[in-house]
């Protein structure tokens, strides 16, 4: 972690659970549309959806990161897309909800357990914001194809 007191991230909903992204990395915040299913898709991948005349990649993130199934996409209100820019590969990440754009103060970190330490390849850490729990992703991380991802027992190693 870089020594800033604070972090300006989106904040957003998976399940019953909040996540952030560094908003240095994200180009815009929408509603879902339509989108285009293609055969043979990795588990996590929706499909494809056209964003400013581009074809981009549409990701379940609840899939991406272990958490759920994939998802049926629906058109729910609360429902958004989190269209990030990695070097010029354009992703959406379809998430729950977008609770707000917080600052996540870095000294709330959440101490994690010993048996735990391999989450920190995907995570840049838990914190507390609002007494609430809000895991802050690793961009290059959840965008890299190659990486396996599993943050279904990210309680445990908090002791939530």
């Amino acid at each position: 972690m870089n020594c800033m007191r604070e972090l300006t991230c989106a904040v957003f909903r998976l399940s019953e659970d909040d996540y952030a992204l560094n908003i240095e990395h994200i180009t815009e915040i929408t509603k879902p549309g339509a989108f285009n299913v293609l055969p043979e898709m990795p588990p996590y991948m929706l499909g494809l959806f056209r964003f400013r005349h581009r074809v981009v990649p549409l990701i379940d993130l609840k899939a991406r990161l272990g958490l759920a199934e994939r998802a049926r996409p629906s058109r729910e209100t609360g429902e958004r897309i989190i269209v990030v820019n990695d070097d010029g590969r354009w992703i959406g990440f379809k998430v729950d909800a977008v609770h707000d754009i917080a600052d996540v103060p870095v000294t709330q970190a959440v101490e994690l357990k010993k048996g735990f330490r391999d989450l920190n390849e995907v995570i840049d850490g838990v914190y507390t914001v609002d007494d609430r729990y809000v895991v802050l992703l690793k961009f290059q991380a959840v965008v890299d194809p190659d990486q396996s991802i599993d943050l279904s027992n990210w309680k445990e190693a908090v002791g939530v």
